[in-house]
């Protein structure tokens, strides 16, 4: 029997908690517009970095390109390391300076402690000479699940703390904001998507892969057409509009086979194979957009 997915209404309630969200608080002292909107950018990461991971590690047990895999696994969790050091001590090659706002602070602390277990389980599947276990991958998706709503909080203090007071319009912190969530879905369904391949708690995995696909068409759609109903009008920037029709154009590849399993359809060997090396070409054309609302304003 297949599943009903979420309504456009229950997305436009989602979607408009997310805007609403979006509130703005006064820190030690402004800095350059472009410095802060990549703080916001590169807190917002880290939530899609945890689900990259889970997403690798699970496509790997499945024997998809394994050593791949665990490559990609490894990488992503270099640079959420990185990230987490950057985001408090400053990075100049990520483009951070040292954290001065107590609320970030504290948020920053939230995670390391509170995802100390997952930070455990990464470090030792990134430092795997081979494919991680079947157990060690749930492992990693259970921490990770209990840490997300804790990276997710630090992306949107983020957003709050680095917004109106430096200098930020609304609208670009608010596309930035959907943009960011664009690529973490992207990871989030790919995850989701395998772990039902797997058998995993697929009922529970594939509501989540439901509700992620309609979030993402809703929000993609929003990020190029606009939102009336919170001041963002249709993108009309061609260097952002070419990056988001590129998304759209690779979704489009994959997006058939989502929404046939999150309908409850099993997928099959070449669907799987599609998702694994599609989801990255999705993610890195959602991440590219992203980068592009850091340094041009937004309508």
């Amino acid at each position: 029997m297949l599943r009903r997915l979420p309504t456009a209404t229950s997305l436009a309630v989602s979607l408009a908690g997310l805007f609403a969200g979006v509130a703005f608080a006064s820190g030690p002292g402004a800095i350059d517009p472009e410095v802060a909107n990549r703080h916001t950018n590169l807190a917002k990461q880290q939530s899609m970095l945890v689900q990259q991971i889970a997403k690798s590690a699970c496509f790997a047990t499945l024997g998809v390109n394994a050593s791949a895999q665990m490559r990609y696994l490894a990488g992503a969790f270099d640079l959420y390391s990185r990230t987490n050091q950057g985001l408090r001590n400053g990075n100049a090659a990520l483009g951070l300076v040292e954290e001065q706002h107590p609320n970030m602070i504290q948020a920053l602390d939230e995670v390391a402690r509170d995802g100390a277990r997952w930070t455990a389980q990464a470090t030792a599947a990134a430092r795997s000479r081979g494919v991680v276990s079947d157990q060690a991958m749930i492992t990693l998706v259970e921490q990770g699940d209990r840490l997300l709503p804790l990276t997710q909080a630090l992306g949107e203090r983020a957003g709050r703390t680095y917004g109106a007071n430096n200098g930020v319009p609304l609208a670009q912190t608010l596309r930035i904001d959907l943009a960011a969530r664009q690529r973490l879905l992207s990871q989030s369904m790919a995850k989701s998507f395998c772990l039902v391949a797997k058998g995993y708690r697929a009922d529970h995995y594939r509501d989540e892969l439901a509700e992620a696909v309609t979030l993402f068409d809703t929000s993609l759609g929003a990020l190029i057409d606009g939102f009336e109903s919170f001041g963002l009008q249709a993108e009309t920037e061609p260097t952002r509009l070419a990056r988001l029709d590129a998304v759209r154009d690779a979704w489009s590849e994959i997006r058939p086979a989502m929404l046939a399993v999150a309908g409850g359809a099993t997928p099959s060997e070449d669907q799987i194979a599609s998702v694994a090396w599609a989801n990255n070409v999705v993610l890195s054309l959602s991440n590219a957009a992203v980068f592009a609302y850091e340094t041009a304003p937004a309508s």
